[in-house]
């Protein structure tokens, strides 16, 4: 429903445009009169006076867009180092799985569900939800996605 909102508001804009540059005479800066706009899961705008430009991507509403920062990510997993590796290849205890292994969005969602003592009653799935509460408590949700797209590059 938001993505088809999404796309009714900047179909609607376009058509401003398109109205506003007619109006003005400046057909080389927006679309002219003969303009096509299709909504049909993509936005594809259509211009005599251009090629078809067709947008593939959708908009998250719902949250909004952090920065990804490799460098800060592997900065910020210096921390983790002790018990994970420098690589991210110890199982810690031999319990706790290599960090590499695990699959990039479960990791960032366990991250989280650490940070928050989500798992097993704050206790973790490894009994160690405690000390990784705390030590993820030091960490933004932008810093958790830096540190686990950090890992994704050790693999």
């Amino acid at each position: 429903m938001k993505k088809i909102f999404f796309m009714s508001i900047v179909a609607s804009m376009l058509i401003i445009s398109n109205s506003a540059a007619t109006e003005n005479n400046d057909t080389n800066k927006s679309l002219n009169q003969d303009s096509n706009i299709s909504i049909d899961g993509n936005i594809t705008v259509s211009d005599a006076n251009t090629s078809s430009i067709d947008t593939n991507t959708t908009a998250n509403l719902d949250k909004p867009a952090l920065n990804i920062d490799i460098k800060k990510g592997e900065e910020l997993y210096k921390k983790c180092t002790m018990c994970h590796g420098k690589k991210a290849e110890m199982s810690y205890l031999k319990k706790i799985p290599v960090l590499t292994a695990v699959d990039k969005e479960e990791r960032l969602s366990t991250m989280k569900a650490l940070k928050n003592g989500e798992i097993n009653d704050g206790k973790g799935k490894f009994g160690m939800g405690q000390v990784m509460k705390i030590q993820m408590a030091k960490f933004s949700d932008e810093d958790m996605l830096n540190v686990n797209e950090y890992i994704e590059t050790l693999k």
